[in-house]
């Protein structure tokens, strides 16, 4: 039923209605719902003839993609922007850089989700758009970027990507780890470090444990540099880690942390 009253309200009088329902259209998978979209490639409103060549294309590659009609209807997008955003992404050249940095700044993620994409795949070497990906507000933006991070990864881009292995979000921060990985040094004390900065806190824990049994110069230097790791349950372990193996260095760790921003690691220095 709701099928028929969309397939009736494409044939409205108002072309926003008209807009609207080739919009809902475009997101049925019935055959009826192709017909009717189909039969809108010649309407008098470019805004629904575009989507009707859209669904057309979606459905069939080969009807090609109505990049001429995205371009021209760019400056006035409004609703069409997400679709405009999808065909300039997949089908676009470099000639719509410009219109892709347009739709890269809309503040729906929607739309600056392939509009980035597009962007990256056309600019690989623009530090600057790889960072503002990176930073963007939307979950979405972040992992499209990390996934497509060019080989190998800018030195710039590094201290976003360590970051983001803290990130709260898991899908974030696994897809971070995972993008790190090549970055990950050789030596054994450097990547034990890597390893403190990026890897899961279950991870970190066990790695402080071992420093902390190892108890070397090494493994002590290492250890005080955790007492100020970004996980707030790391650096809680390895200042008890720490006091076990050097008094000393651990005590005045703990001072140090009886000011810090998180609660467990203030109680675990004030025990030691």
């Amino acid at each position: 039923q709701s099928l028929q009253s969309l397939m009736v309200l494409s044939r409205a009088a108002t072309p926003a209605v008209r807009v609207a329902m080739a919009q809902a259209l475009l997101e049925r998978p019935e055959p009826e719902a192709a017909q009717a979209l189909a039969a809108l490639r010649g309407d008098a409103d470019r805004g629904v003839a575009f989507l009707a060549r859209l669904g057309a294309w979606r459905r069939d590659t080969a009807a090609g993609a109505p990049v001429a009609e995205a371009r021209a209807l760019l400056p006035e997008a409004g609703l069409l922007a997400r679709a405009v955003a999808e065909v300039l992404a997949a089908a676009g050249g470099d000639e719509d850089r410009g219109a892709l940095r347009a739709l890269s700044a809309s503040r729906d993620p929607a739309v600056r989700r392939p509009a980035m994409g597009a962007l990256l795949r056309l600019s690989a070497g623009d530090t600057a758009l790889w960072e503002a990906a990176l930073a963007d507000a939307d979950t979405g933006v972040v992992r499209q970027a990390l996934f497509a991070l060019p080989a190998p990864v800018p030195p710039g881009l590094r201290p976003r990507l360590m970051a983001l292995c803290d990130d709260p979000q898991a899908a974030l921060c696994e897809a971070a780890r995972a993008a790190v990985q090549p970055l990950r040094p050789p030596d054994r004390w450097e990547a034990l470090r890597f390893d403190l900065a990026t890897e899961h806190p279950w991870v970190r824990r066990r790695i402080v444990a071992e420093l902390g049994a190892e108890a070397s110069p090494r493994a002590r230097e290492i250890l005080r540099e955790a007492c100020a790791n970004r996980n707030a349950r790391t650096r809680a372990e390895a200042l008890a880690a720490l006091s076990a193996c050097d008094a000393a260095a651990g005590r005045a760790a703990a001072v140090a942390a009886l000011a810090d921003p998180h609660r467990r690691v203030r109680l675990q220095a004030a025990a030691l």
